[in-house]
């Protein structure tokens, strides 16, 4: 979460300010206050969907999840092994681990995106994620706790206590990891160094992708505000503009075919009429299609015959 804070401040400033100018008819001040009132945080709100929506449908996640349940579940800790038997006692742990998980991503990772043009250390960044996380997984906890054993937390010393102890908790989770993922990147950089002793350059737009999806870069598609980056790795979903996507491409040889689709000429299987339009068809079995426009430019690229 926290390690994705430069590449989204860097994606940010993709936002194409031209058009919104050209349909505003305004000043350029005025244009950019609407961007950052309206845009910006809708925007946040999306990225910060979409990340959740990612994470808890990695293949680890489950079994993450699970392990951590049975754990607390039997472990019973914070004295729930003696207030609860072992069904309803697994069910609570479910329960407060799923209901938390979700409330403290969301929290956390939302305001991060809000603020996060405001501090460059990542460790100011671990604290504000973490807070904003921990308070209202509090209030989580202390929901679920008056249902489940009808202790309100009357006492302000005890719900004090409470709050700072889901404070503490998140930012350790959100520390942990921001570790993680420094010290994949950190791995995977070091890997792809020695691999190869004079390796072609990188492209620059794969260093705003996760680890994980970093491969031989396929194609780019335009998707509302956003740019599919396809990989032979995976896919992501980063905002800017196709023709910004297009120049960090580089030096990866590809071809427009099409105003919203752009392929790596490596990643091109073969190409045929597909009801009178031009597609091609790439190495990863998807077809993409070549505008009229664009069917000289396919054929001296040796494309089209």
């Amino acid at each position: 979460m926290v390690s994705r804070l430069s590449r989204d401040r860097q994606a940010a400033r993709a936002i194409d300010c031209g058009s919104e100018l050209a349909q505003k008819g305004g000043q350029p001040q005025t244009a950019i206050r609407g961007l950052r009132t309206g845009y910006v945080g809708d925007n946040a709100l999306q990225l910060t969907l979409r990340e959740m929506r990612s994470s808890m449908t990695q293949p680890a996640f489950a079994g993450i999840f699970v392990l951590v349940a049975l754990i607390l579940g039997l472990s019973g800790p914070f004295g729930t092994f003696d207030y609860l038997p072992i069904g309803p006692r697994l069910v609570y742990w479910v329960v407060l681990l799923a209901t938390a998980y979700v409330t403290g991503h969301f929290f956390g990772a939302f305001t991060l995106r809000l603020v996060e043009h405001r501090f460059k250390s990542m460790m100011l960044g671990v604290v504000v994620g973490g807070v904003a996380a921990g308070l209202p997984v509090s209030f989580v906890v202390w929901a679920i706790n008056a249902m489940t054993f009808g202790v309100l937390y009357a006492d302000p010393a005890a719900l004090l206590l409470n709050t700072v102890y889901c404070v503490i908790i998140s930012i350790a989770v959100v520390a942990g990891f921001a570790m993680v993922e420094s010290r994949a990147g950190t791995v995977a950089e070091a890997g792809e160094a020695g691999a190869v002793a004079e390796a072609p350059p990188r492209p620059k737009l794969l260093d705003r992708l996760a680890v994980q999806d970093r491969g031989a870069l396929l194609s780019l598609s335009v998707s509302d505000h956003y740019v599919e980056v396809v990989t032979d790795k995976g896919k992501t979903l980063l905002l800017m503009r196709l023709g910004d996507a297009i120049d960090e491409a580089a030096p990866i040889p590809g071809i427009q075919l099409h105003r919203s689709h752009w392929v790596a000429l490596d990643a091109i299987r073969s190409a045929r009429r597909h009801k009178g339009a031009a597609v091609v068809v790439l190495t990863d079995g998807r077809e993409l299609p070549i505008s009229r426009g664009r069917l000289e430019a396919a054929r001296e690229a040796g494309i089209l015959t």
